[in-house]
Formats: C-alpha cells, structure tokens, sequence
C-alpha cells in the first residue's frame, strides 16, 4: 500500500461552480426530465432553508441573514408556500425520504409558524415513507413548545449549534452562551421520543486549545446526545475565519494534532460509550450503541452530503441537486416567490461528474465503492471514464476490485492524493458543460494543472502534479511534484534557484489553506512577481 498523503482536505462540496442564471421554469423543466419514466415512489432529499439568524457570527460561511422584524418570518412563510406548490407539480409522484431543516437558524419560526411549515409541506409531497428528518436548533434562541410540535410531525433528529462552552469564546465571534438551554431541550426531546440528537462544536474559536475543547465535549457528553461533531473552522474567501494566515495555519496544524483517540483526555471527557472517529476536517463523537445499530456513516457527518440521491432545495441559499442533470443555488429573494426572476445560480453536470464524485465519495465514506450502483444511476455515456480511474488507482494499490466492487483504505479527502483523479475528471468535464465558468486552469491530463513562468527571459511551463512512483519530478513537497519543461532557447541560468523558490513556495500554500490545483496554479501566478 501506498504511504499515506498527508495534506489538508481541500473540499468538493459545492462543486463545480454555479455560473448560469436561470428561473424556477427553468429548473422544473429539469426536474420533469429528470423524473419522466420514474417510479411511483422515487425517493428525494429535500432541504428546507430558513435563512433568518438571531445574530452574524463572524466565522459562519453558511447563507444567512439577520432577523430584523417578526413580520420578515410571515413573509418567508408565504413565500415558501408559493414555492413549494410551485414545484410540487413537477414532483408528484415521488416520496421524501430523507428531510432536512437548516439555516440560519429554523427554530426563529414561533411553534405555530413551524407547525404551520411543516402542515404545508406534507400537504404538498409525500411524507408516508420518510426514514430521518432533522431539525436544526440554535439553543439560545428555542421557544418552548418547538419541539413539541417537531415530535407531533415524525421529526425525531434535532441538531444543535452550540460551538463552545468557553463564554468568552463564544461572545468574541457574537454568540450567547447556551448549555442550560441546551440542557433543557434534550430533557424534553427525550422525554417526547427523540431518538439522535446531534451538538456542533467548532475547532478555531479564539483562544481555542486542546483542554479547552475537551471541557466542552464533556459538558456536552454529560447531557448524553447520540453524537457530537467537533468541524474545523474552515475560512472563505467571503468570511476569513481567522486575523492572519498564519493563525489558520496553526489552528490546522493543533487539530491535525489532536489524538487518533484521546486517551489523555478520559477523565475530563467521559469517553467511555462513545466511539470518537477522526476525519480531515471533524472528529465525531458518536454514541456505541447507535454505531451498533448501524444508523452512524462516518462520512455523511453533515446532512447535506447524501451521495446518490436528486435533492430539492426550498427558500433562498438552499442547494439541489437534479442527478445526472444540474446543481444549482437558490439566489432568489428571501420574501417573495417569483417563477420568471433569474435568481438560481445553475451548473449543469452528467453523469461523468455526478458519477466521480459519487465514487470518491463512496471510498470517503466507508472504503468501498460498488461501481454497479453508479451504473444503475446514470446513463451509461462517459462512465467508462470513471471506471478508468478506478481500475488506475487499482494498479497503484491503492485499490483491490473484487466482483465490480472496488474496495481500500488508501483514498483520503486530498486532491493532491489519488482522491485528486476523480475531482480532475469530474473538473474537465464540468469546464465542458458549464463554457462559461471561471476556472483558473484547465487540468491537463489527471492530477495536473499547467501554467507559465517567466525566467530571465525565457517561458518556461510549470506543471503542478500528484507525484507517482513512476515519474521524474524536479522537487516534491510531500506527495505533490514539480515538473517542468522549457518552451524555447536554451535553459535559463537561473532556472534551478527559480525552481527551488517555487517549491518553497507550494510548500507554504499546501498548507495554508483548503485549494483544488486550479486554484493553487492561480494562486502562484499571484504571488510570483513576472508570472503569467
């Protein structure tokens, strides 16, 4: 087996970039195509976001918007009926089976606002087979009576956004503390049924160290909730997260340094039934019995990354999902439903992407991946491609195929790794559907961006790869390579300390933050006095 990559997840969620506008006639047609010839009971994930929150939290990428009137929520209302029954036509037929209400934060409706969302959803889409619907809850903010009325409706999952318990964390990035309102929430779910509550805590909060953490996963733990999941501050270009990039880079570098099993910590958060799994960019804390009962996949940690299933999106900053199709975002107004307004942002994707993904998604997940079931999903153009990649990472040892099921644990979240192969492939070929989206570099060939320098005078073409046993590179940082090849005249003098200044200076951006190859080569040509 190949030695293991260890660099930071750069992620694939979102992907690829929306670009098109289009209206919600646009987006039905889809989902009529999508659905022609379907059976009666075609399962769909649905997503439901309600973008109002209390307060802005500084560190929080999610779509959101501050709460200024109670009168802003019976808009919402309104305008969520008026889309709902917009698209319910176009979805008969098919049965909600897994249902999540995000935000923002859900629990700003009144119990009888949220009673009356919730009537008029199961009035317009099929709810007699749902298998889990989740209710997130910002603690701070619950009025009594919310999960009452969640309970009545089939809802039997809440996750609560509590991030900390350190108050003075919690008041640097806007947040009230929360923890006796979060203790009194899972008293009544509890006591009414509620069989999988989930609590968030966040990593990178200011002043944030190990002991730290482990005192709020105790006090979190002592409430006995079925899983806590501890996720990484991750910064965005829109919201940084952090002051200074070298603060991101250690708050990476102490979570990456957080134990495989905290062993040093079992008597200050009480570990014993619970099972604690450390991915790249969260450690989740899950219950044993509830693994047990193999209701835990590690991968599918957060409830938007359902693999292999058409998801519909309801209310502004929502994401859907249309297999084999489009992906698109709802940017349309947050107070009104207006069919002909251009305000979904749309990438359109085959099954070539939807595939790839779903295949490194796949091997995230739990190590295996049973290409038959990507088969079954998608129409069979282009698939070979995916099967390639597969067979590839195979020869590598990476993988061993068994019946059509391929199966290692040598895939990681890491596109400078062999999990790179299925986001480049999914990549070039969604630059070929969507012409217009911006995209710093077209791969070239798997694993690989290109661009050019500019040394003494002379071009020289730079090509970013992940390096491979079989192949020459001028330097590697890690596991990722340098290669490169003149364009014209002889080779320039200062060619071998340019070269030594590149690799210096990959080594600084591999670990400074999330970033595809694309974006990487960009990032260089910024950074690089001459470049081009």
């Amino acid at each position: 087996m190949p030695a293991a990559r260890a660099h930071r997840l750069t992620t694939f969620r979102g992907f690829p970039p929306f670009r098109a506008p289009a209206t919600a006639r646009d987006v039905r047609a889809l989902w009529e195509r999508r659905l022609d010839g379907a059976p009666s009971d075609y399962p769909i994930w649905m997503h439901v976001h309600v973008p109002f929150c209390p307060q802005i939290c500084t560190f929080c990428h999610c779509g959101k918007e501050l709460l200024r009137r109670s009168s802003d929520l019976d808009a919402w209302l309104v305008r969520i009926r008026d889309e709902a029954t917009y698209f319910a036509d176009a979805l008969r037929g098919t049965r909600i089976q897994h249902q999540y209400f995000g935000g923002g934060t859900p629990n700003l409706l009144s119990p009888a606002q949220l009673d009356s969302l919730l009537d008029l959803l199961e009035e317009r889409f099929d709810h007699s087979t749902v298998e889990r619907r989740t209710l997130e809850i910002l603690p701070s903010a619950y009025r009594d009576g919310t999960v009452e009325v969640a309970v009545r409706h089939g809802i039997r999952r809440l996750s609560c956004g509590v991030q900390s318990t350190d108050v003075h964390a919690l008041r640097e990035v806007g947040r009230q503390p929360d923890l006796e309102m979060l203790a009194h929430i899972l008293e009544r779910a509890q006591t009414l049924g509620v069989n999988d509550v989930n609590i968030d805590l966040a990593w990178g909060l200011p002043g944030d160290t190990e002991e730290g953490l482990f005192r709020s996963l105790s006090a979190v733990l002592a409430l006995e909730p079925t899983s806590v999941s501890i996720h990484l501050l991750i910064p965005t270009p829109k919201y940084s997260a952090f002051r200074t990039e070298s603060e991101a880079r250690d708050i990476y570098s102490r979570f990456r340094a957080l134990p495989e099993y905290p062993h040093d910590h079992s008597d200050s958060a009480p570990l014993g039934r619970f099972a604690w799994y450390k991915l790249p960019t969260v450690v989740a804390v899950v219950a044993k019995d509830y693994v047990a009962r193999g209701e835990y996949r590690s991968f599918q940690y957060s409830d938007m990354e359902t693999v292999g299933m058409d998801m519909l999106g309801l209310g502004r900053y929502a994401l859907s999902h249309v297999l084999g199709r489009a992906r698109y975002e709802n940017m349309t107004a947050v107070d009104r439903f207006d069919a002909s307004e251009p305000g979904y942002r749309l990438a359109y994707v085959d099954g070539v992407v939807d595939g790839a993904l779903d295949a490194l998604a796949d091997l995230l997940r739990d190590g295996t991946c049973d290409f038959a079931s990507i088969e079954r999903r998608y129409a069979p153009e282009g698939l070979e491609a995916i099967r390639s990649v597969l067979d590839a990472l195979t020869a590598e040892g990476y993988l061993a195929r068994a019946d059509g099921t391929y199966a290692g644990p040598g895939i990681t979240a890491d596109v400078f790794g062999p999990a790179g192969d299925f986001v480049d492939l999914a990549l070039s070929r969604a630059v070929m559907l969507n012409p217009g989206a911006a995209v710093a570099d077209r791969p070239q060939g798997p694993g690989a961006a290109s661009f050019e320098l500019e040394f003494a005078g002379t071009s020289v073409a730079i090509r970013l790869e992940k390096a491979r046993p079989s192949q020459t590179y001028f330097a590697t940082v890690g596991a990722f390579g340098i290669s490169h090849e003149r364009l014209e005249g002889p080779s320039p003098p200062g060619l071998v300390p340019a070269m030594e200044r590149l690799t210096a200076l990959l080594g600084d951006l591999v670990s400074e933050r999330p970033r595809t190859l694309p974006e990487l080569a960009s990032e260089l040509r910024r950074r690089l006095p001459g470049s081009r």
